[in-house]
């Protein structure tokens, strides 16, 4: 029963299109026809400044976030349950229901999914993704290698071996 809950409504939160939504709202543009025509917060950053790529992150991640950590209390011990309503909530994403089922690329959406199934991974993967996208300006490799440090994180910080 948990699944026909979960599950859609995790892909209905995460389509929500906070990337055009914001841009519309601060630039009055559609951020798909700028820089990488991407929804996502690094476009958005390009199209509306850092104000509006900030703001954008933290509603993709809140939008992963939610979902997951409602469906850790609701359906505790329900891991797969947990884990499938995240990559729900990703899928929403990148495949928005509102947006003729395109999207963005899912990762601050992961992020956020992330954040909830172990805040202490989430924000090694994080810290370690800023560092290299400071130190090298690629936000596409610091969000490839926090995405792939994952394991190592949960791992080390004894997260359910379902999780990692």
């Amino acid at each position: 029963m948990g699944y026909l809950i979960s599950l859609p409504a995790a892909y209905i939160v995460g389509g929500i299109p906070f990337g055009l939504l914001v841009v519309r709202w601060l630039r009055g543009v559609d951020v798909r026809r700028m820089g990488s025509g991407n929804i996502g917060a690094t476009n958005v950053l390009r199209a509306a400044g850092w104000k509006g790529g900030v703001l954008v992150l933290s509603l993709d991640a809140a939008k992963g976030f939610l979902p997951v950590f409602a469906a850790e209390r609701i359906f505790a011990g329900q891991y797969l349950l947990v884990i499938l309503t995240g990559l729900a909530a990703i899928m929403g994403h990148m495949f928005s229901p509102f947006l003729r089922f395109t999207g963005g690329r899912g990762v601050a959406t992961g992020l956020g999914v992330v954040f909830a199934l172990s805040w202490q991974a989430g924000l090694c993967t994080f810290a370690l993704a800023i560092l290299l996208m400071a130190a090298t300006r690629y936000v596409s490799l610091g969000s490839m290698v926090g995405a792939l440090s994952l394991p190592f994180f949960m791992g080390l910080l004894k997260a359910p071996v379902e999780y990692t």
